[in-house]
């Protein structure tokens, strides 16, 4: 990938934090209460798919795994959005992340791949706050709804003398059920944990979205540095992927209005 396209890369996501200028309000539990949380995740990615039979090789499994993905970026693009009034909340989060890059893995034989990844998620959940402390700063929430990923990739093998071209792709709307809230903590309670975790299935025998980190509350907003893990085991519904996976640090910028 060239310079020029690391730059912008690089630039979208700057744009992503700076886009949004809105002064932090005061919570009232009563009233509609809105949180816009452009971010940066840019994860390292790990996972196995099957090789079609034309291709004729004794192990038909390539694995995946790419944990260091700067140079490797086509394009990202991340934003989440909650909707609050009272205990009650409306979570949405999107996610899209584009990435092209080679390796080799030695089988019977060495294979040679290059790959063009392009990963999107797109999450919905409605929300009910079980507890909150008596400031209602801390709180933590129950949540389910839906994931929809859509992963898709273009695989170019070079096996020995023999190049293979295809494509492996899968479309899996989950089920989700999960957990998610802060506990806030030290002076005016400036500082504080985000959590969230969830687990699902229906299209996928298995997925799972976790995310921790550390927070500061601003003047403007909020800044937190998180850790998320997201994990898709799709099953035998059609798709050519074993298991999938993305991980790594996330930052974010909360706007409150």
């Amino acid at each position: 990938m060239s310079g020029s396209r690391t730059d912008r890369t690089i630039a979208v996501g700057l744009l992503l934090l700076l886009a949004v200028t809105a002064a932090r309000a005061d919570t009232d539990p009563d009233a509609w209460n809105f949180t816009l949380t452009p971010y940066v995740w840019v994860p390292g990615i790990d996972g196995s798919f099957k090789i079609p039979p034309a291709a004729e090789i004794p192990d038909p499994v390539l694995p995946v795994s790419k944990s260091n993905v700067i140079n490797a970026l086509n394009f990202v693009a991340m934003i989440s959005f909650e909707a609050r009034k009272d205990r009650w909340s409306i979570y949405a989060d999107v996610f899209y992340v584009s990435l092209s890059f080679e390796r080799t893995a030695p089988t019977d034989f060495v294979i040679k791949a290059k790959l063009d990844d392009k990963t999107a998620v797109a999450e919905l959940a409605g929300a009910y706050q079980v507890w909150r402390s008596a400031s209602n700063a801390s709180h933590f929430d129950i949540l389910g709804g839906v994931r929809y990923a859509g992963i898709h990739n273009d695989v170019t093998l070079v096996l020995e003398s023999r190049e293979f071209d295809f494509s492996s792709h899968a479309n899996l709307p989950d089920a989700i059920i999960g957990v998610k809230g802060e506990a806030r903590f030290g002076d005016e309670e400036r500082w504080f944990i985000p959590y969230y975790a969830d687990v699902g299935g229906g299209s996928s025998n298995h997925t799972s979205l976790t995310s921790v980190g550390i927070g500061y509350t601003y003047g403007w907003g909020d800044l937190a540095l998180n850790y998320r893990y997201l994990e898709y085991q799709p099953g035998n519904g059609g798709s050519t992927f074993n298991t999938f996976k993305l991980y790594g640090p996330m930052l974010a910028a909360s706007f409150h209005f």
